[in-house]
């Protein structure tokens, strides 16, 4: 089952609101549907849409990205009993339908965000888990099929889990998360050049995972992360282009910290 900081109820429907080399990789089984009800419009510009709910209690959307009007996706997870798969769905600009998607895991799987570079380039970050800790997924959408893409872990016996994603451009694509050390949480980087992923090392605290990413150019990436035993504290950095393999350290500009106290 996906960690409870993930899934925060079970019986959730799931409602869509709008404006105006891994082993064992399975597809997402196609259960019985039950849309959910829509109910009366909310204040004068958004309305509930009817989107798709696979599982029998859990079923939840993480992360959206719009190409166009008529062409959006959603994607996160729903469990089936103890099972839990990637749920992707999409909308065609009338309607939201389920799109098989890989399950690299016979018992969890689960995606956190998406963001599109095109129609035919999108990209879906999360997490499965194997017999010892959870690994990061990364998934593509390439106009025809979603499938897995290799993506890196500090160790396969330590939880890693990537749970946002930005796209600058089709070579360069940003995803953050956390990894365990020592029983730890601790920031996770890692950058797609076009080719690979690969993790990028950057400052960081113990005990802290970064949750967001967002770029304002090739070469001003921001990331946030929670500080848990300080209560609730932003820390954001600059990162400079990164090649493969670079610490973001040995960069220009070097770092740029922003302590905010939420």
């Amino acid at each position: 089952m996906p960690a409870s900081s993930d899934l925060q109820a079970s019986s959730l429907s799931l409602g869509v609101l709008t404006v105006g080399a891994h082993p064992l990789v399975t597809t997402t089984p196609t259960p019985t549907i039950t849309p959910t009800s829509t109910p009366l419009p909310c204040g004068l510009a958004w309305n509930v849409i009817d989107s798709l709910s696979p599982g029998p209690t859990t079923n939840y959307l993480f992360g959206v990205a719009p190409v166009s009007a008529n062409d959006a996706w959603a994607v996160g997870v729903y469990c089936l009993s103890s099972p839990c798969y990637t749920l992707v769905e999409h909308w065609d600009g009338t309607q939201w339908s389920i799109v098989p998607s890989p399950n690299p895991s016979t018992a969890s799987n689960l995606l956190n965000d998406i963001e599109a570079v095109s129609a035919n380039d999108v990209w879906a970050v999360g997490y499965y888990h194997t017999s010892t800790a959870d690994q990061t997924l990364v998934e593509h959408w390439d106009g025809t099929q979603w499938s897995v893409i290799p993506s890196p872990n500090t160790g396969i016996t330590m939880t890693n889990a990537l749970r946002q994603l930005e796209v600058v451009s089709a070579n360069d694509i940003w995803a953050v998360g956390y990894y365990e050390s020592g029983g730890y949480p601790v920031p996770l980087i890692e950058h797609w050049d076009g080719t690979q992923w690969s993790i990028v090392p950057c400052p960081s605290l113990l005990e802290s995972e970064l949750w967001a990413v967002s770029a304002v150019s090739a070469n001003d990436v921001w990331a946030v992360e929670n500080l848990p035993k300080q209560g609730m504290i932003a820390r954001l950095w600059s990162i400079g282009m990164v090649l493969s393999g670079a610490s973001c350290l040995a960069l220009t500009p070097v770092l740029r910290v922003k302590m905010i106290t939420i």
